[in-house]
């Protein structure tokens, strides 16, 4: 899937957000590294938006997006499953027609 520098997890980093921000989707982001950084998250935030809104409007939007995004860690291949299992089954519940965005809006 690429080597060390490739920009994999940069790319994983811009769909989060892009799912987070413009859609207003909550991510949930497997980690089998240990290594997801919230600050870099911001960071790339704050270089994607222009100059139009004040610091206090963006710290607070910056917030809301980073909220959407919510962190699993994975250890072992077990856990991995695990994780992908529950994940499977809130997709399932959330596409049924009573509630059909409940998972992935906040």
């Amino acid at each position: 899937a690429g080597g060390s520098g490739s920009g994999k997890t940069q790319f994983c980093y811009s769909l989060a957000l892009s799912a987070a921000s413009a859609n207003a989707f909550t991510v949930q982001y497997i980690d089998s590294g240990a290594s997801f950084s919230a600050p870099r998250l911001q960071e790339m935030l704050q270089h994607s938006r222009g100059d139009g809104e004040s610091a206090a409007a963006n710290a607070r939007e910056d917030a809301v997006v980073l909220t959407r995004i919510r962190t699993v860690q994975v250890r072992d291949a077990t856990t991995l499953l695990h994780t992908l299992s529950d994940l499977e089954e809130k997709l399932a519940e959330a596409s049924t027609p009573r509630n059909p965005a409940s998972f992935f809006r906040n």
